[in-house]
Parts: structure tokens; sequence; C-alpha cells
């Protein structure tokens, strides 16, 4: 078993109560049958082919992944509407009519749901489902997904795909220790393993190499957070630590860019729901800094003149213990929303704790946690205020959106996926 954003160490000790039974397990019975639950209803889900949808790429080839920018519409003083222009929070429906963003997202919450319930069961029709939709998505010759994002996030009447389209793919993390949770598994051959590392190795050498790829590095908000962490999950799946180690350190000025030394993450905070690309980016920095500690890079406890990835943290938690959110925020404040941050950080920082306080004592994600729900979970402590200090940064350029994906989608966001 290989992964890396999730603890290995945590996961067979919670498979192994679980098989022991009795006090031991107690608190893992309904997480479990939550899990299972959801894999058996996705038994039947899919498969998922990035050919199935009518639209045609500019290139002819189905088999390359296309989708729409999230904010951008027809513009109404034009007759053809062409080319769009940006409305900033305003979710485009008509994006879904794209359909590879939501088959991609089906098809990884069916895989990780059925990979984790393989793993804690070892039922093998989970593991058979997982193989199956992973195989059609990215090994199938005539169905699967070509290597690269070319045509992720265009806008119509200005261009085909863009840097940004990568974050279309910033979740794809979760699935590379999904395929590592089905090692063992009779329905995942040698040969399947071989074959989808293969593909992971030409989309990471697109990733590093492509005009889109070099517009996200350079880019310093969200999107280049989870390009840096996309780039360190497929580089320690195709066993090339030495890319790893490099994009790791390279993280560090990525704290230097967007984390200001009060802990305001100014290009964040400049967008209409600034809440959600606050959290969304500490998650993505919670797996840059996991997946960077399997190549000895500390960024946790990496700081340079007060900035830090903790000290992100602390200036958000006050809000969610209760404050009143200063900044814009155009839809509900969702406190849960900087949970996976928590539950990422190291054990020794204490935010897991605080983490595991948001999470349902039913919630499936707490087979893959560390600790025990407590009998009566007390609120959340406010942080002490973190006193502002004067820095100067480069104006705030807001770019194109990341998408928080909620924990627990209906089948309806389910189908029509993030953007």
């Amino acid at each position: 078993m290989r992964v890396f954003l999730l603890d290995g160490e945590t996961l067979l000790e919670n498979r192994r109560r679980l098989q022991e039974g009795g006090s031991a397990c107690s608190a893992l019975e309904a997480p479990l049958a939550a899990l299972l639950k959801d894999a058996d209803a996705k038994l039947s889900a899919g498969p998922f082919s990035v050919t199935a949808k009518a639209h045609v790429p500019p290139s002819g080839d189905k088999r390359d992944y296309c989708s729409q920018g999230r904010y951008w519409w027809p513009d109404p003083a034009k007759p053809d509407g062409l080319p769009y222009i940006r409305r900033d929070g305003q979710p485009n429906p008509d994006r879904a009519k794209m359909e590879d963003a939501g088959r991609r997202n089906s098809m990884q919450k069916a895989v990780v749901t059925l990979s984790h319930a393989w793993f804690f069961t070892q039922r093998e029709e989970y593991a058979a489902r997982a193989a199956k939709l992973l195989r059609v998505w990215f090994l199938n010759p005539e169905k699967r997904m070509n290597p690269h994002l070319r045509y992720a996030q265009g806008i119509p009447g200005q261009c085909e795909g863009r840097g940004i389209g990568i974050v279309d793919f910033a979740n794809l993390v979760e699935l590379v220790d999904a395929v590592g949770l089905l090692s063992g598994a009779s329905a995942w051959t040698a040969e399947d393993q071989e074959g989808l590392v293969q593909w992971f190795t030409e989309f990471l050498q697109w990733l590093q190499t492509s005009k889109h790829g070099h517009e996200a590095d350079h880019m310093k908000n969200n999107h280049a957070t989870q390009y840096d962490a996309q780039l360190i999950s497929y580089a320690l799946f195709v066993d090339k630590p030495e890319i790893a180690r490099q994009v790791a350190e390279a993280g560090k000025r990525r704290i230097e860019t967007q984390i200001r030394a009060d802990g305001t993450q100014p290009q964040e905070l400049s967008r209409a729901t600034s809440w959600d690309y606050c959290c969304e980016n500490l998650r993505n920095f919670g797996r840059l800094a996991r997946l960077a500690s399997h190549v000895d890079v500390d960024l946790w406890a990496w700081t340079s003149k007060g900035r830090s990835i903790p000290r992100a943290v602390d200036y958000l938690l006050p809000f969610a213990a209760g404050e009143v959110w200063p900044h814009k925020q155009s839809h509900d404040f969702q406190a849960w929303r900087l949970k996976p941050v928590l539950l990422l950080a190291p054990q020794h920082l204490g935010y897991g704790a605080v983490g595991l306080r948001m999470l349902p004592k039913s919630s499936a994600e707490r087979l893959l946690c560390r600790g025990k729900p407590s009998p009566d979970p007390e609120p959340l402590e406010p942080v002490a205020p973190v006193e502002p200090v004067v820095d100067p940064e480069e104006p705030v350029e807001p770019e194109e959106p990341l998408d928080p994906e909620e924990p627990l989608a209906s089948a309806a966001e389910e189908e029509n996926g993030p953007d």
C-alpha cells in the first residue's frame, strides 16, 4: 500500500480495530456503515469516459478533455454573445453541457469510495468496480482520456483552453491514493498499475512542459498551489522523487507570495466568495505540505518574515468558531470549509482535533482520521487575533476560480460535477 495524502499507519490501525471488533471499534462502526452504504450505491456507477460527450473538441478527438470557464457568460451586447464576459461568483450552468468535468468528478468519487470500501472490508466486488472505472477512463485505448488538459476551461470567443483549467484536476491527487489502496486486490493487476503509471508519467510531463503548465506555475494564487500539489503527487506515484523534491522546495515561494505575515491571503480575499477561496487554498497548501513530507521537506514548519501555513490557518480559525467574516462572501458562510486543511495538518499542531469536531460521528471520513470523537464535542475555541502588519504586495488581480467541492455531494451534484 502506497499512499501519500492519507496516513498509512492510521488506515492500518483503524482497519485492525474494525477487524478485532468490540469496544475498540465502536466509534468506527457508524462511519463504516456510511462508507459501505455509499460504496454499494456506487457498484453500479459508470463506467465513465470522455468519449461519451456530444461536444467535439477543437482537435476532433473526443478523447481530449474539455471544459468551459465557470464564471463566463454570453455578452448580452453582442448578437452572438461572443466573446463571453466574466461575472465573478456567478457560475454559468450551461458549462455542464461540456459533460467531461461532471463525468470525471463522478468517476473519481466512485473510485475513491470503492477503494476505501475494499481496503476496510477486503470485499473484491468493490475493488473490481473501482478497477473497471479506472481502466475505462485511463487505460482503454478507444475510451481513455488523453493525458493533457489543453482544452480545459476554455472561453467561447476567446480561447480553446487555459492554464487556469489545470484546476479542474486539483482533486485527482485523492485518486492517486485510492489506487494505492487497491494494492493486493486481484482485480487490479500489475499490468493495470503499469498502464496507469505510464498515463500519469505522460500527464506529469505535459504539466511541466506545456504552455498551460507554465501559466499555472507563474500564478500567484490557488492555481499555483494546486498545480504544485498535483506535480508532487504524480511524481511520487510514478517514482520520480527528484521532481517531487524540487517542487516541494519551490513550495516555500508559494508561502512567501500568497500568505502575508498577518495570515491573510490577499489574492483569495479579492474573490466574491473569499471564505471559500481562502479555505480551499489552504487545503491545497495542506496537501502540498503533506506530500512534501515524503521527500523530507517540512513546509508546515517553514516560515519567512512571519509568513507560514499555520499563520494562515490561525487567521481563519476564529471565523470558523463563530466570529463574523469581515470580507466579501456572496453566499452562505460555511465553517466546515476549513476542515480539510485541519485534518491534513501534523498531529503535533493540534489542528486535527479541531477538524474532527467538524465531522459528524457517522461520517465515513472518520475512518481516515486518527483519534476518537469525544462524547460531548467542545465548541471551537477562537484563536487570539493576529495584529496585521504593513506588507507591500503587488495589486490583487482576481483569477479564474478554484471550485471547492462539498465533502458529501448529492447525486445531482455528482452528475454535474465541479468546474
